[in-house]
């Protein structure tokens, strides 16, 4: 399905069960959508920040994070 017939349904959604069903059969397509399709970038801003102010660069850092995990990466 395109990324406009799954974000009007998840604006659509009107239970939890809804959202989750949406997501589960949304999995397999979600990256391609959200990153390539949108062009997301606002974890690679947030680890690039982190950079600037984290001088340690082998610090643990905790992804509290909902998604993919893609991240991950780039923190």
């Amino acid at each position: 399905e395109t990324l406009a017939i799954r974000w009007q349904q998840a604006y659509g959604a009107e239970t939890r069960e809804d959202l989750q069903k949406l997501y589960r059969d949304w999995a397999p397509e979600y990256e391609a959508h959200v990153y390539d399709a949108v062009g997301f970038f606002a974890q690679r801003v947030a680890a690039e920040l982190m950079a600037q102010h984290q001088p340690d660069k082998s610090a643990p850092i905790l992804d509290v994070g909902a998604g993919s995990g893609r991240g991950g990466v780039d923190l």
